[in-house]
């Protein structure tokens, strides 16, 4: 059992985690977000503090589901954590995805009003 990290464009990273349950996925997560939030970058001046949000999808392996799927449920768990407040993660559910399309839905009427 090795997790597999990848950048998976800009500022967006992957990490696969075989074999692991869904309580062991938010230990992994949470992990990280506290590890980048407790980093301290040498500069010549202040920075602000750095802090992450993660997205979480499981694959049970009881469904037939493609990468790119499981990508964007990924995908739409940490557009939730970035609307809760950032710095925070979000495990995908079956209910987000309705709560996701209602949320960009909401924006594109804001941004063409």
């Amino acid at each position: 059992n090795q997790d597999i990290p990848s950048r998976f464009g800009g500022e967006e990273f992957t990490v696969l985690l075989p074999e692991t349950t869904r309580a062991s996925a938010w230990v992994v997560a949470e992990r990280l977000r506290l590890a980048v939030a407790a980093m301290k970058i040498p500069w010549e001046q202040p920075l602000p503090q750095v802090t992450i949000s993660l997205g979480v999808a499981i694959y049970n392996g009881t469904e037939e589901l493609e990468s790119d799927v499981l990508i964007q449920r990924a995908d739409e768990a940490l557009y939730q954590s970035k609307q809760r407040g950032r710095n925070r993660t979000t495990i995908w559910g079956a209910g987000l995805l309705y709560k996701t399309q209602q949320l960009k839905s909401t924006l594109i009427i804001k941004q063409d009003t």
